[in-house]
């Protein structure tokens, strides 16, 4: 994510460009919405625009596409974005119980930024590791088998970067 906040101009220079190399597919939409989502850390309202000016499709189609997915944040996120998988699979494998301390751990509930800025928590559908769960998945790292004592050493490795 930008240390500071991008100008429009510069936006909509960069989705020119992830849009160039995508094709300029609108099939790609996704596929866009995510690599910008990765480069500046969440979608706004001038990235639907320069996308839908890009595309030449309805910004309400970009919007929409960009709210389906809870991957693809519309909202400012924390200097760590915590997905954990909510599937019937990881909620078998005890994933309730280590949502639930993920939330005491952090201090926030799913859908929320700390008041510190380090972590938002957001629970996921299928991450596509069903047979490893509980998954959870901070930033673009991928944490099967979650338990509670592998939770506290998995928050150990951001320890140095944010106050866990």
């Amino acid at each position: 994510m930008p240390s500071s906040p991008l100008d429009e101009h510069a936006i909509k220079e960069m989705v020119r460009g992830v849009i160039e190399q995508h094709g300029g597919e609108r099939s790609a939409l996704v596929d866009m919405l995510h690599e910008l989502t990765r480069k500046l850390g969440y979608l706004s309202g001038a990235v639907f625009v320069a996308l839908a000016e890009g595309l030449d499709v309805p910004v309400g189609e970009v919007y929409s596409v960009a709210s389906f997915y809870t991957m693809l944040l519309t909202e400012p996120r924390g200097k760590h974005l915590v997905q954990f998988c909510e599937s019937a699979p990881c909620h078998l494998a005890g994933g309730n119980a280590m949502l639930a301390m993920l939330q005491e751990v952090l201090g926030i509930s799913a859908g929320e930024t700390s008041t510190d800025g380090n972590w938002t928590l957001i629970k996921t559908s299928c991450l596509g590791q069903c047979a490893e769960g509980p998954i959870l998945v901070i930033d673009d790292h991928i944490y099967s088998r979650v338990t509670r004592e592998r939770l506290w050493k998995i928050l150990a490795q951001y320890a140095e970067e944010v106050e866990v």
